[in-house]
């Protein structure tokens, strides 16, 4: 009986670090959707010169933060229904969907180009929303680090809406 007890702890190892890189590969997409969209932004990585042409890269960064949004929330949701021990690595799913949205929020639109005007400065999407939503993303992971359950079941739903309200920002043309 005691081998099944050690064949059982060693696949639920298995399994904790299976998702363990899951999440490290989600935050390692949303982490450079979220840097890629800051140096655009700062206008280090330089914007088209024609209206509708934006920066080099721009469709693979916003492939990379779909995939790591949906992925981020799947994940956070999967592991709400577990019993999960508090582990660092889950707690930040929730604050880097709003550490993109923000980043996303203050790039600029290449539908205006060669004018440039960010996508905050269209009044399409409301600044208190924006960032009522990083705020509660950030709340969301500190939740998640005391109360695994609780807070990544806010996750879930708060990196989808992240995700939303980031893409939403950029329609309206």
């Amino acid at each position: 009986m005691s081998g099944w007890k050690g064949s059982t702890s060693a696949l639920a190892g298995a399994s904790s670090r299976a998702l363990d890189v899951g999440i490290a590969l989600v935050l390692a997409l949303l982490s450079v959707a979220t840097f890629y969209e800051v140096l655009v932004a700062f206008k280090v990585i330089q914007l088209g010169s024609l209206p509708g042409e934006g920066p080099p890269g721009h469709a693979l960064a916003g492939f990379a933060a779909a995939v790591g949004i949906l992925a981020g929330a799947a994940l956070a949701a999967a592991l709400a229904t577990r019993s999960p021990e508090p582990r660092s690595l889950p707690a930040f799913l929730a604050p880097m969907a709003g550490a993109y949205l923000l980043a996303y929020f203050y790039t600029f639109d290449p539908y205006y180009l060669p004018t440039l005007i960010r996508y905050a400065d269209r009044d399409f999407v409301s600044h208190t929303l924006v960032f009522t939503l990083v705020g509660l993303s950030l709340g969301a992971g500190l939740l998640t680090s005391v109360r695994p359950r609780v807070g990544l079941a806010l996750s879930s739903p708060l990196i989808v809406a992240c995700g939303l309200v980031a893409w939403y920002s950029g329609v309206g043309h």
